[in-house]
């Protein structure tokens, strides 16, 4: 399936959206497509919504399991959003945390 340029999802949106139910302990800090090898007039059918956040509890407190149902809750509730908008089978959606560096 090759999906038109207008087809494919904002990403000013998509951080709306990642915004929304965002745990306190995290930080966005990046929301951007990743596209095939190329796309001419259309897209090619693989790209991606990669999500990245910062995650600033303390390590001692990282993988409990309040840590990890806030990022099932968070990630689970965008991934609803974003398929209710666009086709789930033209969209891969990948969340990367960040170090705090």
């Amino acid at each position: 399936m090759q999906i038109p340029k207008d087809g494919i999802p904002d990403m000013e949106q998509i951080g709306e959206l990642a915004r929304v139910g965002l745990p306190q302990h995290y930080t966005l800090t990046s929301v951007r497509c990743s596209y095939g090898s190329d796309w001419p007039d259309f897209l090619p059918d693989d790209f991606e919504i990669v999500i990245e956040y910062q995650n600033h509890l303390d390590e001692t407190l990282r993988g409990t399991m309040e840590d990890i149902e806030a990022y099932q809750r968070w990630a689970h509730a965008l991934v609803q959003d974003i398929r209710g908008e666009w086709p789930p089978d033209s969209i891969r959606i990948t969340f990367q945390e960040r170090d705090r560096r």
